[in-house]
């Protein structure tokens, strides 16, 4: 008599094998329909693919490394010229013409070894003194100087800012943390609140298919609990709060007051769209509406080469971007206008050392050329000097309209004396109501004054 004890026939390995593939269907099944569904992820995703594209156009500064003791000088001066009659920058006039008055000098100086840092904004307008302000910690004291306030450092008591920044931790470290967090906050928000899912179908590359549809629809009440959520978000996450609450005093007990985002009859919609079962990215659209008047911005993005940029009034676009990727640092653009005629090109151009934006549109007599470029020479091992440069030319029928030239010169180096004397300062509680007024609208007034027919009341 044969033993078939501990043996499995040929048809119980099928039978096996059939159910394990069975399972494995249906686990693989759940796992794709499970992301098929996941709004968050869908969110999350188009965030920092948009994240990292700002990235992209960012300076590079990954070869500056002072660490966490350094000095940073900048300044700032402009040149403008207009034709303050032309209807096309009636509303930008006293912007312009503060920029090319105005001279900034910014000083940033950081010595972790002692614990000390430095912030100081000295501005010129019409050569007299504009703005004279400075930021003080030491000694685990934060102090305040404002020359429109008084002539001696303000203490505003306790201040923990260093010890936000480790043996191990720099700045730029807890900066990427607030960033990433507040990324991840965005899209919980945006996914468990302001959101809705839908199967439809889409226009996409001349053609209509299937496709998952994100739609996130906000107002002005609705953006002002977004923010408000997030910063509830940061503060009820220790490391967020620990560094947000020591760079910026009173963060943790500070109430958010409501601002004015959109107009009452104003909504925003952002749709997401994705195809396939991975929610591969294939559109965005944003939205803004206002009485009855719609005015979109479409993304399509068809490879990871080739993508498109539509910005449409009413159903008509005005103008098309022909984006072609060259490689992660280098973009070609085409512009058409609502003819779909070429108007122009912009070249983006990037290395470690350089960044180069070229613009150039001609569309019905009208030219724009903007040039920017960035570059970065590294001097001795620990200095370093970076440029950048921003002009701007815009004629109308060969009429020279306005003619902008910016300049910022910066310069990086380890040397961090900081020589502030604070023997005399006040305590923040002794200034009188008047100086206090001072103090709250100081930001707020020098902004209707730069920006001037440009400002705008914010807060509601």
């Amino acid at each position: 008599m044969t033993n078939n004890q501990g043996k499995i026939s040929t048809k119980g390995i099928i039978i096996l094998l059939s159910l394990f593939s069975v399972a494995l269907f249906f686990i693989v099944l759940g796992v794709v329909l499970s992301y098929r569904n996941n709004t968050k992820s869908i969110i999350e995703k188009t965030l920092n693919t948009m994240s990292n594209t700002v990235y992209i156009l960012k300076n590079n500064k990954d070869s500056i490394d002072l660490n966490n003791n350094f000095t940073i000088e900048s300044n700032i001066e402009s040149d403008v010229r207009l034709d303050e009659t032309n209807e096309d920058i009636k509303e930008y006039k006293d912007f312009l013409y503060n920029l090319s008055r105005i001279d900034t000098n910014i000083q940033i100086v950081q010595n972790k070894d002692n614990d000390k840092m430095l912030l100081s904004i000295k501005s010129k307008k019409n050569n007299e003194d504009y703005i004279n302000v400075k930021y003080l910690i030491k000694d685990s004291t934060g102090y305040y100087y404002n020359s429109y306030i008084t002539n001696k450092y303000i203490n505003l008591g306790n201040n923990n800012y260093f010890e936000t920044i480790k043996k191990d931790t720099t700045t730029n470290d807890n900066v990427n943390y607030i960033e990433k967090y507040v990324l991840e906050s965005l899209s919980n928000n945006l996914a468990n609140t302001y959101s809705k899912t839908t199967q439809e179908e889409v226009e996409y590359n001349n053609s209509y298919i299937n496709s998952t549809k994100v739609s996130i629809e906000l107002n002005n009440k609705k953006i002002n609990s977004l923010y408000k959520d997030i910063v509830k978000d940061l503060k009820s996450d220790e490391k967020a709060l620990f560094i947000l609450d020591n760079y910026f005093e009173g963060f943790k007990d500070k109430k958010i007051k409501n601002k004015k985002y959109l107009e009452k009859n104003e909504t925003l919609t952002i749709n997401i769209y994705t195809t396939g079962l991975t929610n591969r990215f294939i559109k965005l659209e944003i939205i803004k509406n206002k009485d009855k008047e719609e005015k979109v911005i479409n993304y399509e993005k068809i490879d990871n080469n080739i993508s498109y940029l539509y910005f449409i009034n009413n159903n008509n676009t005005k103008y098309k971007l022909a984006i072609n990727k060259i490689n992660d640092t280098n973009y070609n653009v085409d512009v058409f206008n609502n003819n779909n005629t070429n108007i122009g090109t912009i070249i983006f151009n990037k290395t470690d050392k350089e960044t180069v934006i070229d613009v150039s549109i001609n569309n019905k007599g009208k030219r724009l050329d903007i040039d920017y470029k960035y570059s970065l020479i590294k001097k001795k091992q620990t200095r370093y000097d970076e440029t950048i440069k921003l002009d701007i030319k815009y004629l109308n029928k060969n009429n020279n309209v306005l003619t902008l030239s910016t300049k910022i010169d910066n310069k990086y180096t380890d040397d961090t004396s900081i020589k502030e004397d604070t023997t005399e300062s006040i305590l923040e509680k002794t200034l009188t109501e008047e100086q206090v007024e001072r103090k709250n609208k100081f930001i707020e007034n020098k902004l209707k004054d730069i920006l001037g027919g440009l400002y705008e009341e914010k807060e509601q």
